[in-house]
C-alpha cells in the first residue's frame, strides 16, 4: 500500500511540472506586437475617431475580424475614466488619444496600420 502511495505521488508530481512547463512554454509563444497611431486635434475636435466604432461598434468588429487584430481606443477625450476604477484605466485615460493595434505577427500589423 505505500508504494501504491508513492507511486500515485510521483505521477502527481510529473503531471505538475509537465503542465507548468506546456505553461511556460505557451507565455513564451504568445509574443504580441504592438503599435499606436495618434489622433490629431482635428480629428478629436471633428470626432473622426467615431468611424472607428461604427454604430454600437459594428465597424470597430469588422476591422478586428478582417485584420486579425485588437484594435483599443484610448485617450483623453475617449476613456470614460468613471466607467472603469482599475488604476490602469485611470493612467490610460490621461494619455493622448491614440488607437493601440496589437497583432500576432508584423504582417497583421502591417495590413491593420
Amino acid at each position: 500500500m505505500v508504494l501504491g502511495e508513492k507511486r500515485l505521488n510521483v505521477i502527481g508530481e510529473i503531471g505538475k511540472m509537465l503542465h507548468s512547463h506546456v505553461e511556460r512554454t505557451d507565455a513564451q509563444n504568445k509574443k504580441e506586437i504592438s503599435h499606436k497611431i495618434y489622433f490629431t486635434q482635428e480629428q478629436m475636435a471633428s470626432g473622426s475617431w467615431g468611424a472607428i466604432l461604427g454604430a454600437r461598434g459594428s465597424v470597430h468588429q469588422q476591422l478586428e475580424k478582417e485584420t486579425k487584430c485588437k484594435i483599443v481606443l484610448i485617450g483623453r477625450g475617449i476613456t470614460n475614466p468613471l466607467k472603469d476604477t482599475n488604476a490602469n484605466a485611470a493612467a490610460m485615460a490621461m494619455e493622448d488619444p491614440h488607437a493601440r493595434i496589437t497583432a500576432g505577427n508584423e504582417h497583421d500589423l502591417q495590413v491593420a496600420a
